[in-house]
């Protein structure tokens, strides 16, 4: 096996990781725990968009709209987490404005470069910026209400 197939298999391993998290999510039950379910949808979401991926790119086609496109799902899906979270502590509709910020985030950045087919490197940032900060908060609120006996 030369250097190009192992990184193929490499690749292929990498992206359907995924089905490990989904398969205990079935298994323990996920539907019994509303907090997790926003995280179980995105990782079916993120399968299947890896499947839509591999075959568009085994097909030679561009598949850069649909990862696009995934920022925000991806974006949606774990401020919705977050929301379940921070709701049991402090009740505001900050989530559906930063949802709303974002989507128009994409919306814009979309029309400025007027390429569907081009990485949206600015939405991807600004989404990791948010989702560290969401993190940051979340652990503050752990640490301040002592949520977890063993962190």
């Amino acid at each position: 096996m030369n250097s190009d197939q192992s990184l193929i298999i490499l690749n292929l391993v990498s992206s359907y990781f995924v089905i490990i998290p989904i398969v205990f999510g079935i298994v323990y039950k996920v539907r019994t725990k509303p907090s997790i379910k926003p995280i179980f949808l995105l990782l079916i979401i993120s399968l299947v968009v890896e499947f839509i991926s591999t075959f568009l790119s085994y097909q030679n086609y561009n598949n850069i709209a649909i990862i696009n496109l995934f920022t925000f799902v991806e974006f949606l899906f774990i401020v919705l987490f977050y929301k379940t979270f921070f709701d049991a502590f402090l009740k505001t509709k900050i989530h559906y404005v930063l949802i709303l910020l974002f989507s128009l985030l994409i919306i814009f950045t979309t029309i400025l470069s007027n390429n569907i087919k081009l990485i949206d490197n600015l939405s991807v940032s600004i989404e990791a910026i948010l989702l560290i900060f969401y993190s940051l908060f979340s652990l503050f609120i752990i640490m301040k209400n002592l949520i977890y006996e063993d962190l």
